[in-house]
C-alpha cells in the first residue's frame, strides 16, 4: 500500500499509465526500473547440482518478458541489454526459480539450479499408441 501522496506523484509527473472503471482510477507504475547504469551483456552456463548442463531453461529480467533467453545444450545463455540492479530469473520445468540480482556491471553468472520434487508430482505424461 502506498501512501497518498507518493501516488500522486507517480501520477503528476507522468510516470505511471492510468486507467479507469466505473468508480476506480487505476495508477500503474511502468514495468521497467528506471535506467541509471549503463547496458552491458551477461552470460552463464546453468548446470543442475550435480554440474550437468541444463539446455532450455528460460532466462529473463523481471518485469521486463521481452528481455529472455534460453540456455542452449550446453547449459549457456547470453542476454543483452541488461542493468545493473534488475533481477534475473532462470526458471526449468522440475527445478527451484533462481533470482539473482545484477550488480556491479557484472557480465558471468553460472547459476546451479537445485530440483523441485513437489513440481514433478504435479506433472502428468500422456501418450496415446495408434
Amino acid at each position: 500500500m502506498k501512501y497518498l501522496s507518493s501516488v500522486l506523484f507517480i501520477i503528476l509527473t507522468g510516470s505511471a499509465s492510468l486507467s479507469a472503471n466505473t468508480n476506480t482510477i487505476i495508477a500503474e507504475e511502468p514495468l521497467t526500473a528506471p535506467v541509471t547504469s549503463p547496458a552491458y551483456t551477461v552470460t552463464g552456463t546453468i548446470t543442475d547440482k550435480t554440474g550437468e548442463p541444463l539446455p532450455g531453461v528460460t532466462v529473463r529480467i523481471r518485469r521486463n518478458p521481452k528481455k529472455s533467453a534460453i540456455s542452449d545444450v550446453d547449459g549457456n545463455f547470453t542476454l543483452p541489454d541488461v542493468h545493473d540492479n534488475e533481477i534475473l530469473l532462470a526458471s526449468y520445468l522440475g527445478f527451484k526459480t533462481v533470482k539473482i540480482r545484477l550488480a556491479d556491471g557484472r557480465e558471468r553468472y553460472d547459476i546451479k539450479m537445485e530440483a523441485n520434487s513437489s513440481v514433478l508430482d504435479e506433472v502428468v505424461v500422456v501418450g496415446y499408441a495408434v
